[in-house]
């Protein structure tokens, strides 16, 4: 069975993962692999074909799931960094008028979402109920995960590396500008610039 298999099936199963709350609170964004299962990989994707290992996730915490099976998690920060970056850059670049207009959708989306969960009571119950569902799961994964002593240290040093990265410095190649990950993007998506590298 495929990558695209398995996601057929489990959207066929239990809906899109939009449709469902991370565990963090947030709606969910891509049904995730739990690294739970026995891993397969299609085309460098890691995967599994049992759909009780996946569980729906927010973007920002399906990637640090995922990270926190990599062997160098401040590489990987690094360079999911730069790839927003350039990617956000390009979008910008190429047509900056949608790229506005997308942003705007979004947060438009955003704010009718928070509006009916604010308004309707029904609405509101359902979604704490599927967050505290998606917590007992998350919590339960894992509990179990942490048995494995490698894992848990693993995880540990996953979270530290996390923070070190995110805690470095970036000096903007085309020009003196020095800030963090996320300010870096922020100036080179304004400023049109390119590249990068770590100065503390």
């Amino acid at each position: 069975m495929s990558y695209r298999s398995i996601h057929q099936i489990l959207a066929r199963k239990y809906g899109r993962a939009a449709s469902h709350t991370c565990p963090c609170g947030r709606p969910a964004r891509h049904w995730a692999y739990q690294h739970t299962g026995v891993t397969l990989l299609d085309k460098g994707r890691e995967y599994t074909d049992d759909p009780k290992d996946y569980a729906p996730m927010c973007m920002s915490c399906h990637r640090t799931l995922d990270m926190l099976t990599q062997a160098n998690v401040a590489a990987a920060v690094l360079d999911a960094g730069r790839r927003l970056g350039e990617f956000q850059q390009a979008r910008f670049a190429a047509n900056p008028l949608e790229a506005n207009e997308s942003q705007t959708r979004a947060a438009k989306m955003g704010a009718a979402a928070m509006r009916e969960l604010r308004q309707d009571p029904a609405f509101r119950a359902a979604n704490l109920a599927a967050t505290n569902e998606n917590l007992r799961r998350g919590r339960e994964v894992f509990a179990e995960k942490r048995k494995d002593p490698e894992f848990a240290a693993r995880s540990v040093e996953a979270m530290h590396d996390k923070t070190r990265a995110g805690r470095n410095t970036r000096r903007c190649s085309e020009c003196p500008m020095l800030t963090n990950l996320s300010g870096i993007a922020r100036h080179q998506r304004a400023s049109g610039h390119t590249g990068w590298e770590v100065v503390a």
